[in-house]
C-alpha cells in the first residue's frame, strides 16, 4: 500500500511564556519563537482510516475538480435525533465508504449520543482483508468528527 509523510504544524509559532508571571501579578513578557514542526508518516490501514476520517470531515462540493468528494452528514447531524435521521445518517456514511475502492464494508451502526452520533464500522482493506473496527463520534456541539480510541 501507499505511504504519506506529513508534517504537522500543530503548535507552529504560537507564543512560549519564555519568562514566569511577576510576583506582584505581572504578566511575564511573551516572545515569538519560532518552533518546527514534526513530520508523520501513515501507511497501510491507519492511512485508509485516515483518508476516510477526511472523507466525513469535508463538506461534498467543496473540494476543486471532485464535486462528489465529502458528505453532507452534517445537515442530519442537527436534525432531531429519530429512526429517519438515523437511516440517512447511515446512508450518507455507506454512500461515502463505499466510494473508496479499498475499503470493504461488513457492518455499520449508528446510535444517537446526548451531543451527537456514534458510528461503529467493521470493515476490511484491500489487499490485506484484515477485519478493522472503528468509531467515530460525530459531536453536534463543535460541529467535528473524531475517531475514538480502540
Amino acid at each position: 500500500m501507499a505511504t504519506y509523510v506529513g508534517f504537522s504544524t500543530i503548535g507552529v509559532n504560537q507564543p512560549q511564556d519564555s519568562v514566569r508571571a511577576g510576583v506582584f501579578g505581572g504578566v511575564g513578557n511573551l516572545q515569538y519563537q519560532p518552533l518546527a514542526g514534526k513530520k508523520f508518516v501513515i501507511t497501510d490501514a491507519n492511512l485508509v482510516l485516515r483518508d476516510l476520517l477526511n472523507a466525513l470531515s469535508i463538506q461534498q462540493g467543496s473540494k476543486v475538480g471532485q464535486p462528489d468528494y465529502g458528505t453532507t452528514l452534517w445537515t442530519y447531524v442537527f436534525e432531531p435525533s429519530d429512526e429517519f435521521t438515523l437511516q440517512a445518517i447511515e446512508d450518507e456514511i455507506r454512500r461515502v465508504i463505499n466510494q473508496d475502492s479499498r475499503i470493504y464494508l461488513n457492518s455499520l451502526a449508528v446510535y444517537s449520543q446526548d451531543n451527537g452520533v456514534l458510528v461503529q464500522v467493521e470493515m476490511s482493506f484491500n489487499p490485506f482483508n484484515n477485519p478493522v473496527n472503528a468509531s467515530f463520534f460525530l459531536n453536534r456541539y463543535d460541529g467535528s468528527i473524531q475517531q475514538l480510541a480502540q
